[in-house]
């Protein structure tokens, strides 16, 4: 960027206090004004210095499609798997991270378009894991109902307090269960998981 000032002393010339006012005036109100538009695309600015360095990301996920039947009249359900046994993975993805960047798992929302109890005692319940270990405390319990809506991060600082961070190549996956020991199926359908990134640039 140019910078003027409004007044240009000539050789030999006797400084005055007000002129240079005027000009330490002008420098100041240059510098103040620098915006975008000043930085050049080659400018050697270290990200660290950048405000507003990070962005969320969102990957939003069908783990349950809306139907399992052939026929959209008559809509069925997946029936979970019981108590008695071990809960099943339905989703896994590896995580990439590019070069001068951090990534954090920030949060998860899911939603479903339907889960019933089909009479019995037990929820159906999803566990979100980062290579095997459960993130955010445990399983998400669902109860029944149309339009279910759950999310699993630390609240309104879920962008300053992620859930977890993420390296290079780490496992994320999501099962599927119920909440209880008994041998009750509970049934789901329409499963929706969103996985919320934060990306962070670091410094080079």
């Amino acid at each position: 960027m140019s910078l003027a000032v409004t007044n240009v002393f000539a050789s030999g010339e006797t400084l005055s206090h007000s002129k240079m006012n005027t000009n330490f005036d002008d420098v100041e109100t240059a510098v103040f004004s620098i915006g975008n538009a000043n930085m050049d695309e080659e400018s050697p600015i270290s990200k660290e210095k950048i405000a507003d360095r990070f962005v969320l990301v969102e990957d939003t996920m069908i783990v349950l499609p809306i139907m399992s039947g052939a026929d959209l009249a008559v809509i069925t359900l997946y029936n979970m798997v019981p108590g008695s046994t071990s809960d099943v993975e339905v989703m896994a993805k590896k995580v990439k991270i590019a070069t001068g960047e951090k990534a954090y798992l920030a949060a998860v929302t899911v939603h479903a378009i339907d889960v019933e109890l089909n009479s019995g005692s037990s929820y159906p319940a999803l566990t979100v894991k980062k290579n095997g270990t459960d993130v955010g405390g445990g399983a998400l319990v669902m109860d029944d109902g149309d339009g279910v809506h759950y999310e699993l991060s630390n609240g309104a600082s879920f962008e300053s307090a992620p859930l977890s961070a993420l390296q290079e190549d780490d496992i994320l996956s999501i099962e599927l269960g119920t909440d209880g020991a008994t041998a009750d199926v509970s049934q789901m359908r329409g499963l929706t998981v969103c996985f919320v990134y934060k990306r962070e640039l670091i410094a080079a």
